[in-house]
């Protein structure tokens, strides 16, 4: 019995002994890094607006320069603005045809029923 006494006080003493797990400071080299997103936008923005749709050619911009009223800032290719002026013409044109159409219609049956009398007079011959 002695020995379970010794014994159990032995391990009781043992598990009283705590050991502080603290932060203590030490000198190393960091080795982390922190990642993360942006956006960075200037004081003053300006949003331009051009009255005309089209392909910009060419900006006459450049970083850091200034630009006053009336300065021209890019170049817009007017093809775009060529190709849509053909394309009201020609529906312009088909459209004026169209028109004068329904005339040329009424001639044309009126030849045909002409020609349907003469095949008929023609026939009645034979």
């Amino acid at each position: 019995m002695k020995a379970t006494t010794v014994l159990l006080l032995f391990v009781l003493l043992g598990s009283c002994r705590k050991e502080e797990a603290g932060i203590r400071p030490a000198l190393k080299t960091i080795t982390e890094a922190v990642y993360g997103t942006a956006t960075v936008l200037p004081q003053d923005a300006y949003t331009v607006f051009s009255p005309v749709g089209g392909i910009i050619e060419y900006s006459k911009l450049r970083e850091g320069g200034l630009v006053k009223e009336g300065d021209e800032l890019f170049r817009i290719s007017n093809q775009l603005a060529a190709l849509e002026k053909q394309k009201a013409r020609q529906n312009y044109t088909f459209a004026r045809e169209s028109y004068r159409g329904d005339e040329a219609i009424l001639k044309e049956l009126d030849e045909r029923l002409r020609a349907a009398s003469l095949r008929l007079v023609n026939d009645s011959l034979n």
